[in-house]
């Protein structure tokens, strides 16, 4: 595959923001200013303007500047706070119970239980039975039976207190002594 490389044009002027990734190409065609703006290692410019007058290609270029400075700034700060949340752990301990619920026209509920801690964002856990209590036809609540196991242990990643049960559906803490509604067809 063909390696794309950035536009520069010629005989510009290459203008390189010193807090920050981006950069600016300044150039004239038939005497109009015209820049060039890239952040970090794209090839697609940011911008790419043509211009009054070369104050009003300076203020643009700084104010370009500034603002990828500030989005660069805060993409450090969140990935700074999610690994202070992955160093502090989950907090989950063994015997816990989560629930999962989840469906379209009915409502499946599922019980998992944590067998035990791996690692500071893994825990195993295994699938525990529920207790169903029909209220009407197809339909009622459920509550889980811990300790009675009917899965297999399974390795999962804990984030934000939850773990992903499916591909489109994540399991969360069980509230002690709540009854969850399920419905079913037959």
């Amino acid at each position: 595959m063909k390696q794309v490389e950035r536009y520069i044009p010629e005989g510009s002027v290459r203008i390189h923001h010193k807090a920050s990734s981006a950069v600016a190409y300044a150039y004239e065609v038939c005497g109009q200013p015209y820049a060039i703006m890239y952040e970090g290692k794209r090839m697609k410019p940011s911008q790419y303007f043509r211009f009054r007058s070369q104050e009003h290609r300076a203020k643009e270029i700084e104010k370009f500047f500034s603002q990828v400075q500030r989005c660069e700034a805060r993409s450090i700060e969140r990935k700074a706070e999610k690994k202070a949340e992955m160093a502090k752990g989950h907090g989950l301990q063994g015997g816990e119970i989560f629930v999962c619920s989840w469906g379209y026209e009915q409502t499946q509920v599922e019980f998992f239980q944590v067998t035990r801690a791996i690692s500071a964002t893994m825990v195993e856990v295994r699938r525990i039975k529920g207790e169903y209590e029909y209220t009407h036809a197809m339909q009622g609540y459920a509550t889980p039976s811990p300790g009675e196991f009917c899965g297999e242990p399974q390795r999962k990643r804990v984030y934000q207190g939850r773990f992903k049960v499916h591909e489109f559906a994540s399991a969360a803490r069980y509230e002690e002594g709540r009854k969850c509604h399920f419905s079913e067809y037959y």
